[in-house]
This record gives structure tokens, sequence and C-alpha cells, in this order.
């Protein structure tokens, strides 16, 4: 099935390459498929197809950046990668689990053997 020819690109909701393939194949409706992760997802009716469309750009087209996602700054051979946010702290521990009890029936099996 992934025959069909690249009509677009598309961000893989899998993995996160972001140039995966949007394809069109003998079928009406568009297909993604990631050449990544090798996930392929159909489009079963009109409107996913429209919704596909809709997300996809053209095959040439770089992929869109985030307006507040952060530059990298280069300072000569150094690259220099602006501070990150800082962790949320660890979530407590679980207490252990207690301990199984045993059958009521384990005496009496254990005494058949």
């Amino acid at each position: 099935m992934s025959a069909g020819r690249i009509v677009g690109r598309i961000g893989c909701p899998w993995c996160g390459f972001e140039a995966a393939h949007v394809k069109q194949g003998d079928g009406k409706h568009p297909y993604h498929h990631c050449p990544e992760c090798g996930m392929l997802a159909t489009c079963r009716n009109g409107m996913q197809a429209a919704n596909m469309r809709a997300r996809m750009r053209p095959v040439d087209a770089a992929p869109a950046t985030p307006a507040d996602a952060p530059a990298i700054q280069r300072r000569g051979d150094d690259i220099v990668m602006p501070p990150a946010a800082p962790a949320a702290p660890a979530a407590p521990a679980d207490p252990p689990k207690p301990a199984r009890r045993g059958s009521p029936w384990a005496p009496l099996l254990g005494a058949l053997k």
C-alpha cells in the first residue's frame, strides 16, 4: 500500500518525525506513511481525508517551527543551548504492597502430596 505517489508531508503522531509522507494511492482517500517508524494510517471517509489534507503541507515545504521554540545559538564550534526549565519534583514512591495471603486450602493440599 505504500506504493502511492507522495502528495504532501505531515508530522507523524506516533514518533514525531516531521516529514512523514501523505500518499495518494489508487483509491480516492489519502493515507499517511512514516518512513522512520513504519506507521501507516488510512482515511476511511471524506471527513478524515479533508482533515488530513488540511494539516498537510506541500512536499518541498519545510516543517513549521513553533514561535516559542528556543533558538540554538552558535559560538564558534560550541553550541549554546538556552537554559532548560527546571524539572518537576519527583512523585513520592508508592508504599510496598503487603505479602499475599496463602490459600486456606494450602495445608490440606500440601498434605495430599
